[in-house]
């Protein structure tokens, strides 16, 4: 693995905030049921376990990240990029970013990454890549704090911006999915059933094929795709009480991101220029 962080397994559930890098526990010590719904699924490959990660989204009980990964990188090969290497030559260019002092591929549309605090930087900073398509939601019983780097690391809000653009431009449908599955969450008894969406994390050997158009469903507000509606059938349990720790808490309210049909007090931005929705604080 390319980097490592706390084994510590036990411990308060903390609450992260949106640009926070911490640290994904090996799937080894994961709970079972949370190995059988990331792991044995299908749905995280193992080897993007033991890493870093950036939260995209922090929810309630869980968090969409994004893995740092040195693609087994440094000086030893004189930090090769991911692109000029046999096994992931099939990877798409532009889906690579990378943080201050690490290579960008040729003419590549990104900025460097920055964190909030220009006098800090990554562990390896000469080899931190992120791959805008592997992204996952995962319980934050799943992360620990990154203890490879002194203090708190947060990306920039506005590299975090950035990365969220690129990320909801190309994978809108995948984005959909993972906030699916941040919405869905019940707190006593697990994830909820998810819409089906296809995706397949780390299995760039195989190129990336055309997203087919999402058959349409009508409702009163109009042609929703799948994902939206499925959106739509999780608001009731959204309006609900969920229990936690036998004391009774508001389901926090979601609107996936990049389906401005999610909710009717949705605003329609320019495909381009809808944000990501705030953070939701537990």
């Amino acid at each position: 693995m390319d980097n490592h962080g706390s084994d510590q397994v036990n411990g308060p559930i903390r609450l992260w905030q949106d640009g926070d890098i911490v640290f994904l526990k090996y799937s080894q010590h994961f709970l079972d049921k949370d190995y059988k719904e990331l792991i044995a699924s299908g749905y995280v490959h193992r080897q993007a376990t033991g890493h870093p990660v950036i939260i995209l989204q922090a929810g309630s009980g869980r968090a969409i990240v994004t893995p740092v990964t040195a693609y087994s990188s440094g000086p030893e090969i004189n930090f090769l990029p991911p692109w000029r290497m046999a096994a992931h030559q099939e990877k798409h260019l532009h889906d690579f970013h990378a943080f201050i002092g690490t290579e960008l591929p040729p003419n590549s549309p990104h900025e460097h990454l920055k964190l909030s605090d220009p006098g800090s930087k990554m562990n390896k900073p000469r080899a931190s890549w992120v791959y805008a398509k592997n992204f996952w939601t995962v319980p934050y019983r799943a992360l620990l704090p990154w203890n490879k780097v002194p203090g708190r690391l947060q990306v920039s809000g506005e590299s975090l911006a950035r990365l969220r653009a690129d990320i909801k431009l190309k994978y809108s449908v995948e984005l959909q999915n993972a906030f699916a599955r941040l919405t869905t969450y019940h707190m006593k008894t697990g994830p909820l059933q998810a819409p089906r969406v296809s995706q397949a994390p780390y299995a760039d050997k195989h190129p990336r094929a055309q997203i087919p158009r999402a058959t349409a469903h009508r409702t009163q507000q109009g042609t929703l795709p799948k994902a939206c509606s499925a959106a739509h059938r999780s608001s009731a349990i959204r309006s609900q009480q969920v229990y936690r720790g036998g004391k009774a808490t508001q389901y926090p309210t979601y609107e996936p991101f990049g389906c401005r049909h999610a909710s009717t007090k949705s605003v329609s931005f320019p495909p381009a220029m809808r944000p990501w929705r705030q953070s939701v604080t537990a």
